[in-house]
Formats: structure tokens, C-alpha cells, sequence
């Protein structure tokens, strides 16, 4: 069974079941639980392999872009900073914060990634022992944290690579979410064996002040309607696919499409604290 990242336990209960809704070859039931100990919500890894390819070329986060667009759009920053974006993918964000004058930096596992971005010019490793420490005055975490097997061992490289004062921004599904909490089976928030960790505001603000952050804010908050028609598609193809891996009789398969229309469309089922995603900023804590 996986310990828990967060606080090393490893007594956990089984919260759901879910399948690799992207791709129709792995048919595994990928199990998510939650630590007894800290609440944390990981997916139980005895069933991810490190041989599989769950990046497949066609990821959108190595989707090129078009680079003359955006050169048309923003400003010049009055104050430049030295940014670094985890997990950038092809490097679409720090293409836009160089057109501002900020000195950007990149750093993703994947090789495809670095690739794409690399072909725009941008400067992007691999690994964070690549990456001068205390150098950065913002870094970025944009629906990465979640990917990692390991989020505290990321959130202390990321704290080592700041500079004093500087900030960390990050933002992450949101496991209070209805979309996580009502549609697992199927929800892109879940997205295993992609999605590794799944946090909540507590188990976030566990997290960062172990990792040595002092947290300026955790705020859960709403994607907008047209990201919520897009993820309700999308989620409406994952059901299909999820019923032909599930084997589910056709009632049950019909309630979750009843409980995707509500929470994509529904403005009272994602209120308060039910929010789809959380956003966090934090600093290196004071010494």
C-alpha cells in the first residue's frame, strides 16, 4: 500500500475507485484512498507503472502554440522578475512573461516538453539541481502538484529555489470540489493515474507550512462557464468510456450523467467551499 507523502502514514481508507479514462488500453481500477492520519487523497501507486507512457504525445501540455499572436498582446511589466514556471510544458505561459521583460526559466520532467518549449527559445531543464538556488523571485505551480508522486519533496525544491522574500503561486484541483467529491469516477479533476495527490484546503495548508512556507492565502475558486462546458464534454466522453471499463449496468451510468449536467451547470452545486479548484500563495518562511 502507498504511504502517505504528506505525513508518512500508512494506515488509509478506500474512498473510490477510478480508471484511466484517456487511454482505452490500461483497464486497470486504480484505487484512491485517504490517510487516516492527515485526510490527504492519493492515488494508491502499486498500479502505476513507471514503464507506461501516460503522457502520450498528443498531451496538451506539449501542444505548440501560435508565438506571432501572442506577441501582439501584453504589456511591459514595470517591475521585471526573475520567473520560474514548474511544470511548463511547451511554454506557452513564459513565452507571454518574456514578451513582459521578465527573465523567465522553465523547468518538466518530460523530455517532449522541453523539446517544444526549447524550440521557442525559452530556457527549460529537467531537473531542479539544474536551477541556481535562491534565484527566483516568483515561481509558478499551474496544475502540477497534483502530477507529482512526491509533493513535498517538490514543495521544498521549490522553497530552496526562492529568494528571500520571493513568491510561490500555485493552483490545484480542488478535493472539496463537487467535481472531485460527486464525479470521481469520471471527473478530469481526477484524472488518474495522471492525478497522483488530491489536496484540500487543510491538507494544502499542511503541506506548505511543512515545507517551509508561510502561507499569505489558500482560496478555493470557480472556473468560468466556458471551461465548465468544455469539462462537461469532456466528462460526458470519459462516462462512456469509464461504463465499458467499469462494466456498469446502464441506471447507474445514467445517475452519473445526471450528476455531471447538475454540477457543470448547476450554480448552486459549487458554492462555498464545494469550489472546483485552490489557489494558494505562499513565501519562504522567515528564518
Amino acid at each position: 500500500m502507498t504511504p502517505c507523502d504528506l505525513c508518512g502514514g500508512t494506515d488509509s481508507q478506500l474512498l473510490g475507485i477510478s480508471y484511466n479514462v484517456a487511454q482505452r488500453a490500461d483497464g486497470h481500477p486504480y484505487e484512491l484512498r485517504q490517510c487516516r492520519g492527515c485526510d490527504c487523497i492519493f492515488t494508491d501507486m502499486s498500479r502505476v507503472s513507471a514503464a507506461t507512457d501516460y503522457y502520450t504525445d498528443g498531451y496538451y501540455s506539449f501542444r505548440p502554440y501560435d508565438t506571432r499572436a501572442a506577441q501582439h498582446g501584453p504589456a511591459r511589466a514595470e517591475r521585471p522578475e526573475k520567473v520560474l514556471d514548474v511544470g511548463c510544458g511547451s511554454g506557452a505561459w513564459l513565452f507571454h512573461q518574456r514578451l513582459q521583460g521578465h527573465e523567465v526559466w522553465g523547468l518538466d520532467a518530460d523530455a517532449r516538453a522541453v523539446e517544444a518549449a526549447s524550440a521557442h527559445g525559452l530556457r527549460v531543464v529537467r531537473e531542479f539541481h539544474e536551477l541556481p538556488d535562491g534565484y527566483f523571485e516568483r515561481v509558478r505551480l499551474s496544475h502540477v502538484l497534483e502530477h507529482t508522486s512526491s509533493p513535498t519533496q517538490m514543495m521544498r525544491e521549490v522553497c530552496r529555489k526562492l529568494a528571500p522574500g520571493g513568491r510561490m503561486e500555485l493552483l490545484v484541483p480542488n478535493a472539496d470540489g463537487a467535481k472531485f467529491r460527486q464525479l470521481m469516477p469520471v471527473s478530469g479533476v481526477t484524472d488518474v493515474p495522471r492525478h497522483l495527490y488530491f489536496f484540500s484546503e487543510a491538507t494544502m495548508r499542511r503541506l506548505l507550512q511543512k515545507t517551509g512556507f508561510d502561507i499569505e492565502s489558500i482560496t478555493p475558486v470557480n472556473v468560468d462557464w466556458t471551461v465548465n462546458l468544455r469539462e462537461l464534454v469532456g466528462d460526458t466522453r470519459r462516462l462512456l468510456m469509464h461504463r465499458s471499463k467499469a462494466r456498469e449496468p446502464l441506471p447507474r451510468t445514467l445517475a452519473l450523467l445526471g450528476r455531471i449536467v447538475k454540477v457543470h451547470l448547476s450554480p448552486t452545486a459549487r458554492t462555498g467551499e464545494r469550489k472546483d479548484w485552490l489557489s494558494a500563495c505562499a513565501r519562504p518562511a522567515r528564518a
